[in-house]
């Protein structure tokens, strides 16, 4: 799972194919059901922090542009 969890942060906003994430996440020794593997890894990922992971560009670009007025977005 960090395999996978560091591929998405470093393709944060961008779409990374399944043959990528495989190549990255198990390189030569992919198992044999890679979606279905890739699935139940996200999935665990989601669970371990939340839904709220899934942030769009326009979430962040108001939130950087918040903080550069001065404002503070987030609700913590």
């Amino acid at each position: 799972m960090e395999a996978l969890l560091a591929t998405l942060a470093l393709s944060c906003g961008r779409l990374v194919s399944i043959d990528a994430l495989a190549r990255r996440v198990w390189g030569e020794d992919p198992p044999e059901r890679i979606r279905g593997s890739l699935r139940t890894n996200v999935m665990r990922l989601r669970r371990l922090f939340g839904e709220h992971v899934v942030v769009t560009e326009r979430k962040l670009l108001a939130e950087a542009i918040s903080l550069w007025e001065g404002r503070n977005s987030s609700p913590n």
